[in-house]
């Protein structure tokens, strides 16, 4: 279609008559008009392996819709900030749904923390946090 008519309009991908993608978007008569708004804010982060032990390598993952994750259709990128007992030990920007820390970074018993932002690079959503403990070795008798 042309897309000569302001207001919104509606979007939808479909397979074999399955809708994959269904999504709507503005159009505008100027880019004075055009506003940023910052994506949208992820369901939550998760660090596995769930009960890790020290060596273990630990990855941070992003539950966000891999489709519907920014009301402008930018590419978000998120902002991974990993601490280890309050230190941060890594801090990276990538396009990846997921970040990991490699193994050595911990003891027995160090709480570690996956800070995850999105953002558009103009606009940030909201930071969402996953913690886990590491466990504690046990002395054999």
């Amino acid at each position: 279609p042309t897309l000569d008519a302001l207001g919104t309009w509606d979007y939808e991908i479909d397979f074999d008559g399955v809708a994959f993608v269904h999504t709507t978007f503005e159009v505008v008569s100027s880019p004075a008009e055009v506003q940023n708004r910052p994506p949208y804010d992820v369901a939550g982060a998760v660090i596995e392996p769930a009960r890790p032990r020290p060596g273990d390598h630990l990855r941070c993952s992003v539950m966000a819709d891999p489709v519907h994750d920014d009301p402008d259709f930018d590419t978000v990128r998120y902002r991974y900030v990993w601490r280890v007992n309050g230190a941060v030990v890594r801090d990276r920007v990538s396009a990846g749904r997921s970040d990991q820390l490699r193994a050595g970074l911990t003891d027995p018993g160090s709480i570690v923390t996956c800070a995850v932002t999105p953002s558009d690079g103009e606009a940030d959503g909201k930071t969402v946090r996953a913690q886990v403990r590491l466990k504690v070795r046990q002395r054999n008798l």
